[in-house]
């Protein structure tokens, strides 16, 4: 999957309000999960942990952490709309990893 999609994904994922101890992702993961069209079977634990270490990898954790951010602070989860709600956000995270892959061409997921 290409780096943008995978984030746009990820963004998707993400929308909903902290709750507790988990992490952003993961509250608004499992938020998500009661949406129409939900997955309840999604593991948001293991999602949100592989798109930690992704952004790792490629530098973009603070992005990452700021979308997050973004998204976890929307009121309405099943309303979530990625292409009108943290756009700015989400181009600074496409701007890092696409500055990642033009240095790494070769780099899972750089295709």
């Amino acid at each position: 999957m290409a780096l943008s999609k995978r984030w746009a994904v990820c963004a998707i994922a993400l929308g909903g309000v902290t709750l507790g101890c988990k992490s952003d992702c993961e509250s608004a993961c499992d938020d998500r999960k009661d949406c129409p069209g939900g997955d309840d079977s999604t593991d948001c634990s293991k999602t949100c942990d592989a798109e930690e270490d992704a952004a790792d990898k490629l530098g973009c954790k603070s992005q990452l952490d700021d979308l997050s951010s973004c998204i976890a602070d929307i009121d309405d989860a099943c309303k979530f709309d990625p292409t009108k709600q943290c756009t700015r956000e989400n181009d600074a995270l496409n701007a890092c990893a696409a500055k990642y892959c033009d240095a790494h061409p070769g780099a899972y997921g750089c295709t």
